[in-house]
């Protein structure tokens, strides 16, 4: 799990309570771990709005563990595209 920042983490909650939830689901795999979304599902917790939730079924560990990366690094490239974008 990528670390927020405390400001990140408001953006985060201000966002969920002005759509009224999420607008894309917390990932769960078949046996309900969470593998995508655990500041969302923490954030809709604390203002008490249901958070979707989407299960996706994984053909091994291996599997599971490639996709948490995967959604990782693009997160993470996203991240970088944006600061770049400030920066200059």
């Amino acid at each position: 799990m990528l670390p927020v920042t405390a400001s990140e983490y408001e953006r985060l909650k201000r966002s969920i309570k002005e759509e009224g939830g999420l607008l894309f689901p917390v990932v769960l795999n078949q046996d309900n771990v969470v593998l995508d979304g655990h500041h969302k599902l923490q954030a809709c917790a604390e203002l008490d709005i249901p958070a979707s939730c989407l299960k996706k079924d994984f053909m091994g560990r291996h599997d599971e563990m490639m996709y948490v990366v995967n959604v990782n690094i693009c997160r993470k490239s996203q991240r970088f595209s944006a600061c770049r974008e400030v920066l200059g």
